[in-house]
């Protein structure tokens, strides 16, 4: 899978505006990456996990598919120069990489850290 230069630069620079913790989730088409929704409707504003707002995002997923861009994954951010998936991170995804279709089969490790790249 490949991500485009620029939502790579849209996730980057809307990761240095929220708080630790904040997410969205990811689509495009024939393998490339190429939108980016942070998620709006997130429940919490919480520093030590992002809680997803589900039903929101899955309306965006809709809407989406309504213009054939297929979701891709969920991408969140952690605090400043976490590059490190946590515990809970890594059975999260292990439950939904186990959900979802098969043309998503790869799980694509961007580590972005507050206030620019992580080293």
């Amino acid at each position: 899978m490949k991500l485009d230069n620029k939502i790579y630069n849209l996730i980057k620079t809307t990761f240095n505006e929220l708080s630790y913790e904040t997410g969205g989730i990811l689509g495009g088409y024939k393998g490339v990456i190429t939108h980016f929704q942070e998620d709006l409707g997130r429940k919490s504003f919480n520093t030590d996990s992002y809680i997803l707002n589900i039903t929101w995002l899955n309306e965006r997923i809709k809407q989406w598919a309504g213009n054939s861009i297929q979701f891709y994954g969920i991408v969140h951010n952690h605090l400043t120069q976490t590059e490190k998936l946590s515990g809970e991170d890594k059975v999260y995804i292990e439950k939904i990489m186990k959900s979802m279709p098969a043309y998503i089969n790869k799980l694509l490790k961007l580590p972005i850290a507050k206030m620019g790249l992580a080293p």
